[in-house]
């Protein structure tokens, strides 16, 4: 659901940071060309915090949420979760070197292009910061995905609408369901 139209002229990486893993795809053209799945989650990020700040899995959710990794009141969140990070960071750099590099992907990469562009979802991709971090960290853009890029319409000039909210879901709230959007987008075009 984050790739509109479903087809990318370029290679892209969508990383779904979810509640208990983190997963990892490349796609291109129109399919994928990588994917894999780490125990690096949201939820491991919450303990983390709980851990170092000494508070309950509540309370850590809730600072999380509220400030993230930056700014003055993330900061101190940063530096617990910086191991953490810096995990994400090297096996998401592990990962796209794989593709790069690996012989029998050469052929793959659309017009002989090297993946340039990140989009996140997933619960965890609302973490206040992780943009940012992940762009300085990367070399890369960063992109929080529309999940409904192939289910509302397009504006005017064909490009999916900016969406702020579906009624009683905040705009927010879908990047959760991506995966489940996609997996529903999939069914409807089997009966096309």
């Amino acid at each position: 659901s984050l790739v509109g139209g479903e087809k990318s002229s370029e290679p892209l990486l969508l990383i779904d940071f979810g509640a208990t893993r983190t997963s990892f795809i490349i796609f291109s053209e129109h399919s994928l060309r990588f994917t894999t799945s780490l125990p690096i989650s949201s939820q491991q990020f919450t303990e983390t915090i709980a851990a170092g700040l000494k508070v309950s899995l509540e309370q850590a959710e809730e600072l999380k949420k509220k400030y993230g990794i930056s700014g003055a009141k993330g900061k101190e969140i940063f530096n617990i979760l910086s191991p953490n990070l810096a995990n994400l960071a090297s096996q998401i750099k592990k990962y796209i070197d794989y593709y790069q590099t690996h012989p029998s992907h050469e052929h793959l990469m659309s017009n002989g292009k090297n993946l340039e562009k990140i989009v996140i979802c997933g619960g965890g991709s609302s973490l206040k910061g992780l943009n940012d971090f992940l762009s300085k960290e990367l070399q890369l853009k960063i992109i929080i995905g529309n999940p409904w890029s192939n289910i509302l319409p397009a504006s005017p000039s064909g490009a999916p609408c900016p969406v702020k909210e579906v009624p009683g879901l905040p705009y927010q709230e879908s990047l959760r369901y991506a995966t489940a959007l996609g997996l529903a987008l999939r069914g409807v075009n089997l009966y096309d």
